[in-house]
């Protein structure tokens, strides 16, 4: 919810850099804007990516707890190769 919202925030801001009805802004202003902007974007990135390594991975391995060692084995290997290969074919819509 917070990557949805941040880059919603950030894209408007992008697009909306010039001015919105009638109201304009000084290219200095905008140019110090448009770099707060882009710092804003690449925190929220780094963010996101953060949060998925700290929070996805961990919940991810948890899975695999009550598992034996070979059943462990052979379930990873089977939903990374599947699953990615699923996950990306699903994105590419």
């Amino acid at each position: 919810i917070l990557m949805l919202y941040g880059g919603m925030a950030f894209f408007l801001a992008m697009i909306l850099k010039n001015g919105v009805m009638g109201f304009q802004i000084s290219a200095a202003t905008a140019h110090g804007m448009q770099g707060g902007i882009i710092l804003a974007g690449t925190a929220l990135y780094v963010f996101g990516r953060a949060s998925k390594f700290s929070l996805l991975k961990p919940a991810e391995e948890m899975v695999y707890i009550t598992l034996d060692e070979n059943s462990r084995r052979s379930g990873k290997a089977a939903i990374d190769v599947v699953g990615s290969q699923v996950g990306k074919s699903l994105s590419s819509f």
